[in-house]
């Protein structure tokens, strides 16, 4: 099991930011939190403003997104050692294309797959997707699927034939 969560205060731990949990034992026990990022301005952020979201593979990569409650755009992530790293991934065609309320899956053959809606645009407009043959670390042009229905309340679960399922 994984968790991505805001910390939104400093503690005696950890200061505020952006982490990562793992449990191997089905929740009985967790790892010592990981920061994907630290960012002050998580103290910011209220439950319907960071759209967290991750997504890992039995190889140990793991995908993390989240919106900054600063400019409401996503950020994305990456670990390939089961959350023990992070590395933030600046993405051009994410940032020009001003991604929010992303979506991360892994499907067969270790494919990941990023969907988000752009910022501003009409909900309906549909979102944006890209296809990763890497486990996340580079992504493909960008294209428009969906068009006439928005992301709001989407969740992707993969199937154990590697597909995935939309809900």
């Amino acid at each position: 099991l994984d968790l991505l969560f805001f910390e939104p205060g400093r503690t005696a731990e950890a200061a505020p930011g952006v982490y990562h949990h793992r449990s191997t034992d089905g929740g009985a026990t967790w790892s010592a939190r990981s920061l994907i990022a630290a960012a002050p301005y998580v103290r910011l952020a209220t439950q319907g403003d960071v759209h967290l979201d991750l997504a890992a593979d039995d190889s140990g990569r793991i995908l993390a997104t989240w919106d900054d409650p600063r400019t409401g755009l996503a950020q994305f992530a990456v670990s390939v050692d089961a959350g023990g790293a992070w590395a933030s991934l600046s993405d051009a065609d994410a940032d020009e294309l001003e991604a929010t309320h992303a979506q991360l899956a892994f499907g067969q053959g270790g494919v990941a797959l990023r969907l988000w809606q752009a910022a501003g645009a009409d909900p309906l407009a549909g979102a944006l997707q890209q296809r990763s043959l890497d486990g996340g670390l580079t992504w493909s042009v960008p294209e428009r699927v969906w068009s006439g229905y928005s992301l709001g309340g989407l969740t992707l679960r993969p199937l154990t034939d590697g597909r995935l399922l939309a809900l």
